[in-house]
């Protein structure tokens, strides 16, 4: 009889969290992309995850050929979206995080404002000790049809 009741106490603890995580389900909105002013492409699958809060996973190359992961989160402010997003990559000579910062209009063009850190493996070598170079960019992106 024990066995039973601790059988039936896990089904109805598992039924409940289901029930939980269902009702907070999150809504796929599907592909975004930009181009950047330096025309390199910034692909973003986003998710509704509350009423003016989204977040996001992407792919950004910012021109070497090798993409980083992203992930951010925005955030509808009156007309805007404002949030973050961060992501990094390894190549054969370096491994490169950044942390930007993003505002968008209610068209979709905006601008992206963000700090990497670059540590070379080869040299060790940079602007910095510790062979970690620092750099601040900016630029303004435009909504385009995702390839």
């Amino acid at each position: 009889m024990k066995v039973y009741r601790r059988i039936l106490l896990c089904i109805a603890t598992l039924s409940g969290l289901c029930l939980a995580a269902t009702s907070a389900t999150a809504t796929e909105l599907g592909d975004l992309c930009w181009l950047t002013a330096k025309g390199s492409l910034l692909r973003f699958s986003i998710t509704q995850s509350g009423m003016n809060h989204y977040t996001y996973t992407g792919l950004f190359d910012d021109g070497d050929g090798i993409s980083y992961a992203l992930v951010g989160e925005v955030e509808l402010v009156g007309a805007t979206l404002e949030g973050t997003f961060s992501g990094s990559k390894t190549t054969s000579t370096y491994f490169r995080t950044g942390t930007w910062e993003v505002n968008f209009s209610s068209n979709l063009v905006g601008s992206v404002t963000g700090i990497r850190q670059t540590y070379n493996f080869p040299s060790g070598t940079a602007s910095i000790p510790g062979g970690v170079y620092v750099d601040y960019q900016t630029t303004t992106v435009t909504p385009t049809n995702c390839p």
